[in-house]
């Protein structure tokens, strides 16, 4: 049976704005998403996914704007797209069928096994490091689980190429956590009631229960691997943080132990090269919160440095390091009175710069948490941090904390794997924006640029290949 493709409309137009030596990244194009209903990007290929309302998924590539595949799905109304990691295939589920699309076989797969109810009815889909497992995690938080005091996540892994149903790990509590070793070759769950646990992914056997040996009446967990993945850090909740051996499960070395009342720790996590791990210290002195950043060895926990200076409260909801693990990068404060950004150069602890943040909150009463906030992550090569929030974002020289440039009427800013691109969304979502990474920032001027939305486009888009 034959299906009418319809094309998606990509406007390509260069917005006139003047270029300057003060630009990290310059406006390329601008792609038209009113007919799209959710776009995933895919970081590695620089591909973006979208979902049509005519329930077809189209292949864009960001580079020239054209269309790589067009997927015609069975029972149509796809919900979810997930790129593997390495951005060489496409998962796309609903609650009735889920495939797979290989971009260099230009196909579609429907591996059986995941035609299973476990799976579709799953809330969220992951793909392993290696791309050769699926995990799905769905959360019981039903009246009646609550009775009984038996909220639980239900973790299932899956073979990418077969489906098949490798093992399934139930987490205490509604709070489940999972990651996977840089491999791929293990596992760790923990959870709010639930103690860290590490698996083999290949056969489903555990290989140890992560947890200190005299627990308190507390249970819970957090932990993290190390990037080699050699090591995994556990914060155990009102016991302490402990860095356990990957491969024996044992008992590597006590980072702190931690008493009712005490002083509360929160494990951060670790640079990308493994040497160090941050935790975040909150120490209750008479009316004021004194709070502060410990980096210790990522092998004998020695402590190396602590990051300590005024307004840093809640610097444990954001924080990102540079690629080169020399800074790291926190956003806190007293709510929106001051919350700012603070550059730390590791190696000394020293404070190097800080920079304004937006954090405001709903006028409305009984409706908590933050309206609009800046979310920090940095570029992969240059040291150039973004600021994100719904209206704009700004980037940041992540070594003076000098501002740059400032790009208006963009949000959700994602760079690309290489660092040569810069995908951001523009109003409501109704357009997406390509930028090319341009210059190395200096001490150069701030510079305001202002993207519209372009109204012709200069070229349709070619159809590289369909799927039905």
């Amino acid at each position: 049976m034959k299906h009418r493709i319809v094309l998606i409309l990509v406007c390509l137009c260069s917005i006139q704005t003047q270029t300057s030596a003060s630009e990290v990244v310059k406006f390329r194009s601008a792609i038209d998403l009113k007919e799209v209903q959710s776009s995933e990007f895919n970081p590695v290929n620089k591909l973006l996914a979208v979902k049509r309302k005519d329930d077809t998924v189209r292949i864009v590539d960001l580079t020239d704007g054209r269309e790589r595949a067009v997927l015609i799905l069975p029972n149509k109304k796809p919900v979810g797209m997930h790129w593997s990691p390495d951005g060489l295939r496409l998962l796309i589920t609903n609650q009735k069928f889920t495939v797979i699309w290989d971009r260099f076989e230009d196909k579609l797969m429907a591996p059986e096994g995941l035609q299973q109810k476990d799976f579709l009815r799953a809330e969220s889909v992951e793909w392993s490091p290696s791309g050769t497992t699926i995990l799905t995690s769905k959360t019981d938080m039903s009246f009646k689980a609550s009775l009984r005091d038996d909220e639980k996540t239900m973790i299932r892994v899956w073979g990418a190429q077969s489906g098949e149903l490798k093992f399934e790990v139930k987490i205490k509590g509604w709070s489940g956590r999972t990651q996977f070793s840089a491999d791929g070759s293990l596992l760790l769950t923990s959870g709010w009631h639930d103690d860290a646990r590490l698996w083999d992914v290949e056969t489903g056997h555990l290989i140890a229960t992560l947890g200190p040996k005299d627990q308190s009446i507390f249970p819970g967990s957090y932990g993290q691997f190390s990037p080699d993945g050699k090591s995994v850090v556990v914060h155990s909740y009102m016991d302490g943080i402990y860095i356990y051996d990957c491969v024996s499960g044992l008992l590597k070395t006590t980072v702190h132990t931690q008493g009712y009342g005490e002083d509360d720790f929160s494990l951060l996590g670790f640079s990308p090269d493994g040497k160090l791990f941050a935790i975040y210290r909150e120490h209750l002195k008479g009316f004021h919160t004194i709070t502060s950043i410990e980096l210790h060895d990522g092998e004998t926990s020695e402590l190396k440095a602590t990051l300590t200076g005024k307004n840093m409260l809640n610097a444990a909801n954001q924080w990102v390091w540079t690629n080169d693990s020399q800074t790291l990068i926190t956003g806190g404060g007293n709510k929106t009175k001051s919350y700012d950004g603070k550059i730390w150069e590791v190696p000394t602890g020293r404070l190097k710069a800080t920079f304004p943040m937006v954090l405001t909150y709903s006028r409305i009463p009984f409706d908590f948490g933050w309206k609009n906030r800046d979310q920090l992550s940095v570029h992969p090569t240059l040291p150039i941090v973004s600021a994100v929030n719904e209206k704009f974002i700004r980037l940041w020289n992540a070594e003076t904390g000098e501002l740059v440039q400032t790009l208006a009427n963009a949000r959700s800013g994602k760079w690309s794997a290489d660092g040569t691109l810069l995908l951001t969304y523009g109003k409501d979502f109704e357009f997406v924006q390509v930028w090319d990474v341009v210059s190395l920032p200096g001490e150069r001027q701030r510079r305001t640029v202002t993207p519209n939305l372009p109204q012709t486009p200069v070229s349709k888009p070619q159809i590289h290949a369909a799927v039905r």
